[in-house]
């Protein structure tokens, strides 16, 4: 009996546990909004070591519009306050996800674990890579699985695959401090269309893939590009100012 008791006190401290055994009891299946919206609180419920497995409810549940079924004009609030789980940690969560979605899928079965294994952390700094130009993901995992590698040292290895600046490094190449400043000046927590970017990591991929394209060194010469093609699609369009050329160097 004591135990029993002691059971039941268990219970009663615990009442999603309460709210999952309803569910499974219940011979009508619960609306789909409903079931997704229990499974995230859940999963929050016994987060640790289980990212992953919340990401795909989530991404299932913003797919669906969940967060509008229960009156939220956004899914960062809905996340933020009905799920208690920050949106900008649950967009950082996705970014690993889609990486995952981007490696062939023969590699995902391996991939998903050892991505867990590494935490939160250092598995997001590993995401921008993952499924990218041929970059070899097992080698980069390896690396930050290795005893003594810090999640530092993991953005320092990504950024030089990437030929990024890593966050925290010191920024002296001519225009750096302007694109960072640019890429700062980004809402946190939007994101560009359904890639699962946040809106800073998009505009720095734009700028770095400009540079590459134009062959330039300078993120400013980037940005005055960027102006003269916009200028010259306006001019097409009847609007613009024809000052003619700037030279970008």
């Amino acid at each position: 009996m004591r135990a029993d008791g002691a059971g039941a006190a268990v219970g009663e401290m615990d009442p999603l546990r309460h709210l999952s055994a309803a569910l499974m009891a219940s011979a009508i299946p619960p609306p789909a909004h409903e079931a997704l919206d229990t499974e995230l609180r859940l999963l929050a419920h016994r987060m640790a070591g289980h990212f992953l497995d919340f990401c795909d409810v989530a991404a299932r549940a913003i797919r669906d519009g969940v967060h509008e079924r229960y009156g939220y004009l956004s899914e960062a609030t809905y996340f933020e306050e009905r799920i208690g789980v920050s949106y900008r940690t649950v967009r950082r969560w996705l970014s690993v996800r889609a990486g995952l979605e981007r490696l062939p899928e023969a590699d995902r079965a391996e991939a998903r674990p050892r991505l867990a294994r590494l935490g939160v952390v250092k598995a997001a700094a590993l995401a921008p890579v993952l499924g990218h130009d041929g970059h070899d993901w097992r080698r980069l995992v390896g690396f930050a699985e290795a005893k003594g590698t810090t999640a530092e040292a993991v953005q320092a290895r990504v950024a030089d695959v990437l030929g990024t600046v890593p966050r925290g490094v010191a920024v002296s190449a001519p225009g750096e401090r302007f694109l960072r400043l640019v890429v700062n000046a980004m809402p946190p927590d939007l994101v560009h269309g359904s890639a699962a970017l946040s809106l800073g990591e998009y505009v720095e991929a734009v700028f770095r893939d400009l540079m590459q394209y134009a062959e330039q060194t300078n993120p400013v010469a980037a940005f005055l590009t960027m102006v003269d093609l916009a200028n010259q699609h306006l001019l097409e369009n009847g609007h613009g100012v024809d000052v003619g050329a700037t030279e970008t160097r």
